[in-house]
């Protein structure tokens, strides 16, 4: 069925699909996997408690896990932490596990962005429908802790529907919508390392204002596809970031 507003992940030989928004205006909890050897879709059937119902939220994968944060329906908000391991797919049984944060972290919120590294998720941005966060929030995934993270540089205005993408240290942040309603047209990157933003100017033929659009890392290449662009932008451009021939000042030795 067709939907917007899902996540898609790839986990091995599968792309799982979670969530959005049907042709009916309503939202799902359903759970899809494509098999790319087989290219068959399957719909997983999921035992026990499931997510609400949602679209906007944001879905990473780490160590064969897809965890899923935040999101919306119908108004509310949400600032849930979910779990699914991608293995059990073809399992008897699979199952969503939901974590409990060991204090509390981002108030509810939509159309952010999630970034995996070093087992820990790093969530950024996102709206509750009347605030437009700019916070870095980072959650470990072992201790269950989030921190707000005191960031130095400068930080980036507010947005949602944004995108990001990782390069070794380095997230990349393209676009998004601000609190004005008015699609963005930065670039900036968090170099986790130094806990500091990173702006760029004069980098050539930049992506123009956009949002909803997606970004992907081949190497130290990153991509930008689509999104919502002002008229006249070609829907097929494909933008490519040479992000490993961005040269940032030394930085100490990351601690565990």
């Amino acid at each position: 069925m067709p939907r917007d507003g899902h996540t898609a992940v790839c986990a091995s030989q599968w792309v799982v699909v979670f969530g959005g928004e049907s042709d009916d205006g309503k939202c799902e909890d359903s759970l899809y996997a494509l098999n790319l050897e087989t290219r068959q879709w399957v719909r997983v059937n999921v035992q026990g408690n499931i997510p609400l119902r949602r679209r906007d939220h944001t879905a990473v994968m780490a160590n064969g896990v897809m965890f899923v944060f935040g999101g919306q329906s119908d108004g509310y908000f949400f600032n849930d932490l979910m779990a699914f391991d991608t293995r059990t797919i073809t399992a008897p049984v699979p199952r969503w596990e939901f974590y409990e944060p060991a204090n509390d972290g981002p108030s509810g919120r939509a159309g952010h962005s999630t970034t995996v590294y070093q087992d820990r998720l790093y969530v950024f941005g996102g709206t509750d429908g009347e605030t437009f966060f700019n916070e870095m929030w980072c959650y470990d995934l072992h201790t269950c802790v989030w921190e707000l993270l005191n960031v130095t540089g400068h930080t980036p205005p507010g947005r949602a529907g944004h995108a990001a993408a990782l390069v070794d240290d380095c997230i990349y942040v393209t676009g998004g919508k601000s609190a004005t309603g008015k699609n963005l047209s930065d670039v900036v990157a968090f170099r986790i390392r130094t806990m500091r933003w990173y702006t760029f100017q004069r980098m050539g033929p930049a992506p123009t204002s956009r949002s909803g659009h997606s970004m992907c890392v081949f190497g130290t290449r990153v991509f930008v596809l689509s999104g919502e662009a002002r008229e006249g932008e070609d829907p097929a451009a494909i933008h490519v970031l040479e992000a490993g021939k961005i040269r940032y000042p030394a930085a100490p030795p990351l601690q565990p």
